[in-house]
């Protein structure tokens, strides 16, 4: 089955039990928890392990429900497949995404660097399966660290 969410696709397996969707779309301007950010190819650090990556419910780390199976970068942004687990709540997130109610994921991001409305640093640390699409409504909880001192005024 596929999902098409605002233009990006979510796909949505209960055969395999996997979802795999765009985290992090690149050059986009989203609204996030900070303001508005934009994310560029290479911003995040990815973890060695897809595993380390788990996948919860609206950001609830107490609820998880699966882990990264995939992480790939791509042109258009971060676009990961995480395997579901076989509990209610894995079924319910399957079947919520099966008819588009909770059918978009949305990237979390540890230790955040953002600098004039660019994420620059970070490391990628889990996954939402959210109501609201994954950008522009990415969870990252940093502060804005300014204008990066090394960067022409002119750019």
């Amino acid at each position: 089955m596929t999902i098409k969410i605002t233009g990006r696709v979510l796909t949505a397996s209960t055969d395999d039990r996997t979802i795999t969707g765009l985290l992090l779309p690149y050059g986009e301007q989203g609204s996030t928890s900070v303001g508005k950010v934009t994310a560029e190819p290479g911003a995040l650090t990815i973890p060695d392990d897809p595993g380390d990556v788990h996948l919860n419910i609206e950001h609830d780390a107490t609820r998880p429900i699966g882990k990264a199976v995939a992480i790939d970068e791509r042109d258009e942004g971060l676009v990961a497949t995480f395997r579901v687990a076989a509990t209610r709540a894995g079924d319910d997130v399957l079947e919520e995404a099966r008819e588009g109610l909770r059918a978009c994921l949305s990237v979390e991001v540890d230790e955040p660097v953002i600098r004039a409305g660019r994420l620059v640093g970070g490391r990628l640390s889990g996954a939402g399966a959210v109501v609201r699409p994954a950008f522009p409504s990415a969870q990252l909880v940093a502060a804005d660290h300014g204008d990066d001192p090394d960067e022409d005024e002119d750019e």
